[in-house]
């Protein structure tokens, strides 16, 4: 298990030797009010806690003690495990956490669970993460909100305390997708129609992915100028919008930009399917610029397309690439899609995914 640094904090594993410190904050009655265990009441009850927690790897969790960088006091613990109601699901675990009541309201809880979330969803590459609170903590609902978990809903009488009182669980979850979406956020990153870039950002990109592909369309097919004249592409690029050419769909071209207009990749989102997009075309293509490839670009472009499809009340969403693309189909996955089915398609197979929303 490694070890996760953030600003303030070291998140590593749990060693014997923190029982003292472990003890000291499991034995505040505060601390353990809105979960389900008693207080230790002597140092061995922390011992045997201590071992638990380090056990939980053979059940296929993690836990790590929480300490301030500065000092390298331990101040709590947050860890991973299954979900109880989500057990079945693949790549599912839910996250918990506690920290000593001397450290509430310092953003310490935020912190740690933040980075955890990253550790989550970027190398343990989990498909959704669940957390939950118990009546009455209210601090705790403002961290999972503050780190973007989506409230789910209300388990009544879902766990009665080592004193006998029952309390509610309020449950909440983020799936990769939502992260990757949050992620492009944070770094500043939208998507931007045509008509707001600039005909010099665009062209830049262009001309960059063009050379990389000099003798064929480049990926979306939407983007390319087809040889004819940035104004005319333009035009017809905003025109698609609500009017499509006979055998055509109308569809909404986006590019991933940062706050300085410089553009990484296109998505093409198609409003509806015709014949050929239900067999190899799909509702979205996509591709990135040559120079910000293996980037996770991609995958942050596709979270936040499907956020638009969503707009356009597209409920399923059909995405496609060749089978012999894995670059593309990761990011896919990466994004909830589960594989349908492959078709030969002139004398090669492509994957066909299937994205709920």
């Amino acid at each position: 298990m490694k070890t996760l640094i953030t600003q303030r904090l070291i998140l590593r594993p749990f060693e014997m030797t923190d029982a003292a410190a472990v003890f000291r904050y499991q034995s505040n009655p505060n601390a353990a009010k809105y979960d389900g265990w008693k207080p230790c009441e002597k140092p061995e009850d922390a011992e045997k806690a201590l071992i638990n927690m380090m056990n939980m790897k053979k059940k296929g969790g993690e836990n790590r003690a929480i300490l301030l960088k500065d000092t390298g006091e331990l101040i709590g613990q947050i860890g991973l495990c299954e979900d109880d109601i989500r057990h079945r699901i693949p790549r599912c675990k839910k996250v918990n956490y506690l920290l000593a009541e001397e450290q509430w309201g310092k953003g310490y809880a935020t912190e740690a669970l933040t980075e955890v979330v990253r550790y989550a969803f970027e190398e343990v590459k989990l498909n959704i993460l669940t957390v939950a609170y118990l009546t009455g903590n209210a601090g705790s609902k403002h961290v999972m909100e503050k780190c973007g978990f989506r409230f789910d809903g209300v388990i009544r009488q879902a766990m009665r305390r080592y004193d006998g009182k029952i309390f509610d669980s309020f449950e909440y979850s983020m799936t990769r997708r939502e992260y990757l979406a949050q992620k492009a956020k944070r770094l500043g990153l939208i998507l931007m129609l045509a008509e707001a870039l600039t005909k010099e950002a665009f062209m830049e990109y262009y001309q960059e992915t063009k050379a990389a592909e000099p003798h064929q369309f480049i990926t979306p097919y939407a983007a390319d100028l087809k040889g004819d004249s940035y104004e005319n592409w333009l035009c017809e690029r905003i025109l698609y919008r609500k009017e499509a050419r006979e055998g055509l769909v109308c569809g909404t071209t986006y590019f991933l930009s940062d706050q300085s207009g410089r553009v990484y990749g296109a998505a093409d989102i198609r409003h509806s399917l015709n014949e050929s997009l239900s067999r190899v075309g799909g509702h979205i293509g996509y591709g990135i610029r040559p120079s910000e490839r293996q980037k996770g670009y991609a995958a942050m472009m596709l979270a936040l397309s499907l956020e638009k499809a969503t707009e356009l009340g597209i409920t399923e969403v059909l995405i496609t690439c060749s089978d012999d693309n894995a670059a593309s189909y990761k990011t896919m996955e990466a994004c909830g899609a589960v594989m349908k089915d492959k078709l030969e398609n002139n004398g090669n197979f492509i994957r066909r995914y299937i994205i709920r929303l």
